[in-house]
């Protein structure tokens, strides 16, 4: 958990302009969701069929591995 720490501990929205979160993983929902808040730019890069909704619903981009190699790129609404 030591990513999740540097997420609240660090100020990351202070200094970045944008996060790519490499993972699909929903235990980074919330900090991204604040990251978003703040007016970071959060994209998600993860596996198409290990994924959480949640993490999707908070993603400004969520790319997508397929099972075939391709990528699926998501544009979703701020």
């Amino acid at each position: 958990m030591a990513l999740k720490n540097v997420l609240v501990k660090e100020d990351i929205a202070k200094r970045f302009s944008e996060v790519v979160i490499v993972s699909g993983d929903g235990i980074f929902a919330e900090d991204a969701a604040e990251l978003k808040k703040s007016g970071v730019n959060v994209v998600v890069d993860s596996r198409a069929n290990a994924i959480s909704c949640k993490l999707v619903c908070v993603a400004n981009i969520v790319k997508l591995k397929t099972s075939d190699n391709s990528t699926v790129t998501l544009k979703l609404a701020a």
